[in-house]
């Protein structure tokens, strides 16, 4: 960004306005699997891998972020 930039400022200032949004981003995810773990507890120990898998799948569904994208086939 500093190189892209015109100045100083203006390419720090752009890297405040993309970080912020990326922070924004990923802060809904975040509460709700926050939400899911604490306010709606489910019974951990009853659950077996695959209802835990599941139940997180359930609570991103919608929620599109680099960190929750499955891998490539092969990946």
């Amino acid at each position: 960004m500093l190189r892209e930039g015109p100045t100083v400022g203006a390419a720090l200032e752009r890297y405040a306005d993309e970080r912020t949004a990326a922070g924004a981003h990923l802060l809904e995810p975040g509460r709700r699997m926050g939400r899911a773990q604490v306010d709606e507890t489910p019974d951990w120990a009853a659950m077996g891998q695959g209802e835990v898998d599941a139940r997180f799948r359930g609570v991103l569904a919608g929620a599109r972020h680099y960190l929750y994208a499955r891998p490539a086939p092969g990946g």
